[in-house]
């Protein structure tokens, strides 16, 4: 099987009612603000919205959905998604590299960024539990004031 030549991406924010690739294929993308990026494409099972994080439904479908509780193991996040995707469409999360994100409240430099905590859906916080070492999914470069957003360098959710 020769291997696929399409490792890079010419813009992340393309999203089709087509599959350009494999759920879950793996694409390399050089942002002009936030350097390297790794990218993994994604069937929206519900509408998401941008710069939420992202997670795989249960079951073998292969479709995502904006995270929908407070608490999403690491390991269950496909990314975040750096623009809207429309239920039944697919579109590329940001998986690996700083990207953009929703917080739940004002988050400080250097904090972990987790799952837990954060009350609205596909949003991250960098709440003080004891208890959030797997639902750590990156840190944040730099503080960011109330529920706004702003950058956050993803552990290669790979």
């Amino acid at each position: 099987m020769p291997i696929d030549s399409r490792v890079y991406l010419d813009s992340p924010t393309q999203t089709s009612t087509e599959a350009p690739g494999k759920v879950g294929e793996v694409r390399s993308y050089l942002d002009p603000t936030y350097g390297f990026q790794m990218y993994r494409l994604v069937l929206a099972g519900a509408a998401i919205a941008a710069n939420r994080v992202v997670e795989w439904q249960a079951g073998i479908t292969g479709a995502a959905i904006e995270v929908d509780s407070n608490f999403v193991p690491s390991v269950q996040v496909a990314g975040v998604a750096q623009n809207a995707i429309a239920s039944g469409s697919y579109g590329w999360v940001c998986c690996s590299g700083i990207c953009v994100v929703k917080t739940n409240a004002s988050v400080l430099a250097l904090a972990a960024a987790v799952t837990k905590g954060a009350s609205g859906s596909g949003e991250v916080d960098d709440t003080d539990f004891g208890d959030v070492e797997e639902s750590i999914i990156g840190y944040f470069p730099s503080a960011i004031g109330s529920a706004t957003t702003g950058a956050i360098k993803l552990s290669g959710l790979l």
